[in-house]
């Protein structure tokens, strides 16, 4: 099998991969993505923590009734 050598006026220059502004547009999108992960997190921790505290007081009520 034939191989094809690049001549001086091929892509001599050019090589496979990612540019620059590609990875970058990446590493921002995957910013975005963390961030709206981290966003969702916090939200739910503060809607847990708003609904669990209630429930946690009248159980500790209801043991030391029963005591």
């Amino acid at each position: 099998m034939r191989t094809k050598h690049l001549t001086s006026s091929g892509n001599r220059g050019r090589q496979a991969g990612f540019s620059l502004i590609e990875l970058m547009i990446a590493l921002i999108l995957g910013l975005l993505v963390a961030a709206a992960a981290g966003g969702v997190f916090i939200s739910n921790k503060r809607v847990y923590n708003a609904t669990e505290t209630p429930g946690g007081a009248s159980r500790r009520t209801r043991a030391l009734r029963l005591n």
